[in-house]
This record gives C-alpha cells, structure tokens and sequence, in this order.
C-alpha cells in the first residue's frame, strides 16, 4: 500500500482500515470514546445522504443497525467506514469581476499542510500524537486567520468533513477548533441535542458516496451548494460561511477550505 512508508513500516501489515482502528482504539483508550459514539456519527451521515440524491448509500440507518454491522477490524464496523464509489465533481474558479455577474461563493481562507510520510514518526511526538492530526490542525489556523475566523463554533455553519471512518470525523474535531482532545467523546453527544451546533455532512459526507480522488473536492462543492442556499432537500439554514477539508494518503496532507456568502475584506 503506496501511502505507507515502502521501507520502514512495509513488515507492518497497515491498510486504510486497519490504520483507522488503530486511530479508533487509541481515540477509546485515550479519551474514552465507545463504539455507541462511532455508531451515532455513522446514523447522523446515513440519515443526512438519504436527503441527498447524488449519494450513493441512500437508506436511513439506526445506531443499532451499524454496530451489527460485521467488524472490518477491531473497533470498526462494516456501517462506520466509507463505500467504494463511482463519481466525478467540477467547478469552476473564476476572478471576482466574473463572479460579481453572477450568484458566487467566495473562497475566504484556504490552506494545505504536509506531515511526515511515515505513521511511525507520528505516535510519539511532542505536541502531536497520531491521533492529533497535526496537518489538519495547522492547515485550519491558517485558513481561519484567512477568514478572519476566531470561533468556528459560533461562525461556521457547516462542515463538510473528509473523513473515511465515523472515528475520523471526530478525530477531526478537535483539529478544527471544535473541541478539546478530551471534550470530544460530549462535542458528539452534544451534537444530538443542541441545534446550535454546526451541521456536519449534510451531504451524507464519505459515508454516503466516497468518489476516490473526488470526494475532497465534493466536500468544497456541496459547501458551496450550501452557502448559496442551492443543496435542495439537504439544505441548512442560514449558511453564510461552511468548511470543507480534504487528506490523503494516512492524512500525511490536509487541506482547509473556508467559503462564504461574502469576500474577505
């Protein structure tokens, strides 16, 4: 598997899904998550992809159903991780004398950061554990301070997450600014009760299609769709501002993307 260290780590039998039960299990061990919280952020994507028609996973699943699910590897079961799918997205970047014809989304801040390739040098760091998602937390700082972002809590009204597994949306959170490492096992049961609280995945996410190569950037397009109140039966209300985010390989890259209603000053 080309996304994993060739030399190093090739006697280490790692493959997307068993890389993200060993994230799960760390994420349990060290915070005290449970297979009840993967399974309520896998219910929540599923119920949101059956609003959508372009998904491809279109059926309402309950979080019984996805912890009878078969286990792929320990912690994750067959309903918590991403289908294989077909699809294409495209849109169109223009400069804001075009856009200014037309009803336009804004790109307002928008950054991509690189990690080490090898997991190994990841575990044990200071400041950033392999569960801390350091990429994605850097590439957000600067994207927020593009924005003008201080409180994306209070100021983003939709996430569109690139996240694989339901345990890699909420190792995702805190990354964003949206909680504390130790907060998020409640940022996902808050998430149940509190409408409040920023939308994540109204599209279904990669739980309802994942387009291989596409789906970073379905995250930025169903964004946009949301901003300019365009997403159809799926659509949030009152979305000025939404952000998506993209990795790849073993989240060696991320990217943040901060769109809005209006252009930064």
């Amino acid at each position: 598997n080309t996304i994993f260290d060739p030399i190093y780590e090739k006697d280490f039998p790692l493959t997307t899904i068993t890389m993200a039960a060993l994230r799960a299990s760390m994420l349990m061990r060290l915070y005290g998550y449970t297979h009840r919280h993967w399974a309520e952020i896998a219910a929540r994507n599923y119920r949101h992809a059956a609003r959508n028609p372009l998904a491809h996973f279109r059926r309402v699943v309950t979080p019984e159903e996805v912890l009878q699910s078969p286990l792929l590897a320990w912690p994750i079961h067959r309903m918590e991780a991403c289908p294989m799918s077909e699809g294409a997205c495209a849109m169109i970047l223009c400069d804001a004398d075009h856009a200014a014809r037309r009803r336009p989304v804004w790109i307002q801040g928008y950054a991509s950061t690189s990690d080490s390739y090898a997991m190994g040098d990841r575990i044990h760091r200071p400041g950033a554990t392999l569960v801390d998602l350091l990429s994605l937390r850097l590439s957000a700082q600067r994207a927020y301070r593009e924005a003008g972002v201080t409180d994306p809590r209070r100021q983003v009204r939709v996430f569109e997450l690139y996240s694989a597994f339901s345990s890699a949306e909420a190792m995702a959170y805190p990354a964003l600014g949206l909680c504390t490492s130790a907060e998020g096992p409640a940022f996902v049961e808050q998430q149940l009760a509190d409408p409040g609280l920023p939308v994540f995945n109204p599209s279904g996410g990669p739980q309802g299609a994942n387009p291989v190569s596409a789906t970073a950037m379905v995250r930025i397009a169903e964004c946009a769709l949301q901003v300019r109140g365009t997403a159809g039966e799926r659509q949030v209300d009152g979305v000025e501002r939404a952000v998506a985010t993209g990795q790849g390989g073993a989240t060696q890259f991320s990217t943040v993307c901060v769109l809005g209603r209006h252009p930064t000053s």
